[in-house]
């Protein structure tokens, strides 16, 4: 919409350039409170929905959790406190709501390894919502988290991180600590559900030929003007593709195809976009012919996309120059927005030996589902069903795969997911 994100919605910048604050949290705090979670980003949209599901799944499975929300400012914490306190459900300890001594704060500059070991000290998993990842070369934050020797996980959208963090698996297994790249709802579930439509072909005694992914997000999901942001850095980067098992790299915003996405959302139309789960895809399931598309609503909302692509690649990947443009359309956004709703839907095809195998999920708010699809993960690796080592998302396809997607299933308008009834 990692949007993403989704990719989209979680191409968040959420830090303040320069800053050498302290942290500033209560470690003694979590001291009772269970596991500790550090969410890098966590005072975003994205950051504070993944706040939000961490405690709750938490609470639902008997894993007490106190979250740390790392971001730039200590006002837009105390607004996202409040708004994850609203939305939790009444705790079982009969405390008030029970979770306002479990969320507390940390200022912190992402980009300060000194800063993030500061902060990650004594913690039991990091998850870093904190996007955009566009344009970025280091996992700085996946280096910090090794080194302090903290379980990870990311919504990363962006592939060339994904390379460079499996470059870090000797160093992750060697540090005893497992970590995801490229987690949330799309990049992250919906390549789970990818390699289970493989694994339905491969049941029927059939190789998987193809795989098709398309994504569908009504105006911005909720994330306001920074998806839009975001989404121009995008429209620069050539879209990669697997052609007969070779990479192959497309101009973004091409290739339309029209996709019944099912339920109130139905036929979509959708362009090709870069995606970080066809190459997780490429790597770990050996499928040769993989894709991915993106649409949303309204439609001029695509048009003013394909238009974009008119403008000098320079200016339209210089990060000052989206910011400033989405902050001056602002009033259109939310507008647009409050019209349009924030439905997401996926939908995957594969297909192979004359067999095709077809996943749907909807769910009716973006922020909301990436934050339960980033919490599924992030719980699954507390419970310890992921082993020590860097993993891309489809690798985790069979049990732990099985009870991320059981999370994920939560407040869907769609699902139909083979294997996850």
């Amino acid at each position: 919409p990692s949007l993403a994100s989704s990719p989209l919605a979680a191409r968040r910048w959420h830090r303040t350039a320069g800053s050498r604050r302290p942290a500033v949290c209560s470690l003694s705090a979590s001291s009772g409170d269970g596991k500790r979670v550090v969410v890098v980003g966590g005072t975003g949209r994205v950051g504070g929905s993944t706040a939000r599901w961490i405690l709750q799944f938490g609470q639902e499975e008997g894993t007490p959790v106190h979250v740390v929300l790392a971001g730039g400012s200590e006002n837009k914490f105390l607004d996202t406190k409040g708004r994850i306190v609203r939305k939790l459900p009444p705790s079982k300890t009969g405390e008030g709501t029970g979770y306002e001594h479990r969320i507390s704060f940390a200022s912190v500059d992402f980009n300060d390894k000194d800063a993030l070991r500061g902060v990650l000290k004594g913690a039991d998993l990091v998850v870093h919502t904190a996007g955009p990842f566009q344009q970025l070369k280091d996992p700085v934050v996946l280096d910090a988290a090794i080194e302090m020797g903290v379980a990870y996980v990311d919504v990363c959208d962006e592939k060339l991180l994904c390379k460079q963090a499996l470059l870090r698996n000797d160093a992750a297994t060697k540090a005893g600590i497992p970590a995801v790249v490229s987690g949330g709802i799309w990049p992250g579930s919906s390549a789970i559900m990818a390699a289970a439509c493989v694994d339905q072909l491969t049941a029927k005694g059939v190789e998987c030929e193809e795989l098709e992914m398309s994504f569908f997000t009504a105006g911005t999901g909720n994330a306001g003007q920074t998806v839009v942001a975001a989404t121009f850095l995008l429209l620069v980067e050539p879209v990669l593709r697997f052609v007969q098992g070779k990479e192959v790299e497309e101009e973004a915003w091409s290739q339309p195809r029209d996709i019944d996405f099912g339920g109130d959302v139905g036929v979509r139309r959708v362009w090709l976009l870069d995606e970080p789960d066809v190459y997780t895809l490429g790597a770990c399931t050996g499928v040769k012919n993989i894709s991915s598309r993106f649409g949303t609503a309204p439609m001029a909302w695509n048009y003013l996309f394909a238009a974009l692509r008119l403008l000098p690649s320079s200016l339209l990947g210089d990060k000052t120059f989206g910011s400033a443009l989405a902050a001056f359309s602002d009033p259109i956004i939310r507008f647009v927005d409050a019209v349009v709703g924030a439905t997401n839907a996926m939908r995957i095809d594969a297909r192979g030996g004359g067999e095709h195998v077809v996943c749907k999920v909807v769910h009716d708010d973006l922020e909301n589902c990436v934050g339960i699809a980033t919490a599924a993960f992030a719980l699954e690796m507390l419970a310890g069903g992921v082993k020590p080592g860097v993993h891309l998302p489809p690798s985790l396809w069979g049990e732990a795969g099985k009870r991320i997607l059981g999370r994920v299933k939560r407040e869907t308008d769609v699902w139909e997911v083979p294997g996850v009834p």
